[in-house]
């Protein structure tokens, strides 16, 4: 269990870092997962909007009007946590 838990952790980060990397140019060689991307200036609210389509799309889950204003979703760290807990495969 714990195996396949490591596993779709790292499953899930990849899909993430991948959908981040190819739609906001970031190079996550050069910068830190726990980075806050908003702060960095690599997401603005328009990319936000896109960020929650595709995570909503990608692993068929709600995300919640205040969930949108904690810090859950600021980073390749947070966002991938994020989906951990609240995604059912």
């Amino acid at each position: 269990l714990i195996t396949t838990t490591i596993g779709m952790n790292h499953a899930t980060e990849n899909k993430i870092k991948e959908f981040l990397e190819n739609n906001f140019l970031i190079d996550f060689d050069e910068i830190e997962a726990n980075q806050n991307l908003f702060e960095s200036g690599f997401i603005d609210s328009y990319g936000f909007i896109e960020l929650i389509n595709f995570l909503e799309n990608e692993f068929d889950i709600t995300i919640q009007n205040e969930e949108l204003v904690n810090e859950s979703l600021i980073s390749l760290s947070s966002i991938t946590n994020y989906i951990n807990l609240n995604h059912n495969p």
